[in-house]
């Protein structure tokens, strides 16, 4: 079985400010798995620069049975690096699989750099800055990248592994969603409003979405009738947008909602990244 790879980049907080730290981003990827949550990050003290490479064996049930630093490609020999690593990586927990071997074989690299003030960072992501953004942000690269970038637009992360926050004057759960280890779609789940209902939510943002020179319609948008009292049950309402390209290349970016049950019927909106998304590349 191949072993897969998965860059790892670690961010911590300064122990004092324009003090030398290391810091970056968190990512992973087992073939055919998913990661439950986000990956735990090590706990070190350390000043350096480097990779570990740890070689991480994972049960049907997705927990990691072993962890060993030090495989083919690490370059830091410090053993309290190696030891936060192996640590880090025994707590990470990916989805259950039947069809998975009863122990699956990959491994998880951990780079680490130093970044001399604040306000600088050494994230070495690859990021299509042109690709379909959300709030500004581009739909790509890792999970816990693209949370750390909706953090500092003030979303909150919960132990549930959404975040909260406002969104278009409305409270809202976000979620991040990847294929093979890429993000892929933003997942914006609206609050029940107390000053409207669904019908009112799903049509004023047909409305927003209609007037806005930045999307164009994708088929035939309906708005929900007034009469229609029963559309969450008998009625499958859906509307598309297609991100209109302002340079060269299109944006290959779609926007849908619907009305979805998610603990009670809610308002569903999706920035998909049409790029990142399955386009069959498992059957």
């Amino acid at each position: 079985m191949k072993k897969v790879i998965a860059l790892l980049f670690l961010s911590l907080i300064p122990v004092f400010v324009l003090a030398q730290r290391t810091e970056g981003t968190a990512n992973a990827h087992l073939s055919g798995r998913n990661v439950v949550g986000t990956l735990p990050r090590p706990t070190y003290n350390a000043q350096l620069e480097g990779t570990v490479v740890v070689l991480v064996k994972v049960d049907q049930y997705g927990n990691v049975t072993e962890a060993v630093p030090g495989v083919e490609g690490t370059t830091v020999t410090n053993t309290a690096i190696w030891n936060a690593a192996r640590a880090a990586a025994m707590k990470a927990h990916f989805n259950m699989s039947a069809d998975a071997p009863v122990q699956q074989t990959g491994t998880i690299a951990y780079k680490f750099c130093k970044v001399q003030t604040e306000n600088a960072s050494c994230v070495e992501e690859t990021i299509d800055k042109n690709a379909f953004p959300f709030l500004g942000i581009p739909i790509d690269g890792s999970k816990n990248f693209m949370i750390d970038q909706l953090i500092t637009k003030g979303f909150e992360l919960t132990q549930h592994e959404y975040l909260e926050g406002q969104f278009n004057g409305e409270s809202v759960r976000v979620y991040v969603h990847t294929y093979h280890d890429r993000v892929d779609r933003i997942a914006v789940i609206f609050e029940p409003s107390p000053e409207m209902n669904l019908r009112e939510q799903y049509n004023n943002l047909l409305s927003t979405f209609e007037k806005s020179k930045k999307y164009k319609p994708i088929g035939k948008n309906l708005a929900i009738p007034d009469d229609d009292f029963f559309y969450w049950t008998n009625k499958k309402y859906k509307s598309r947008f297609e991100a209109i390209s302002t340079g060269r290349e299109s944006m290959n970016g779609e926007v849908w909602f619907a009305i979805v049950e998610q603990g009670g019927y809610r308002v569903g909106l999706y920035y998909d990244n049409l790029k990142n998304r399955p386009h069959g590349e498992d059957l």
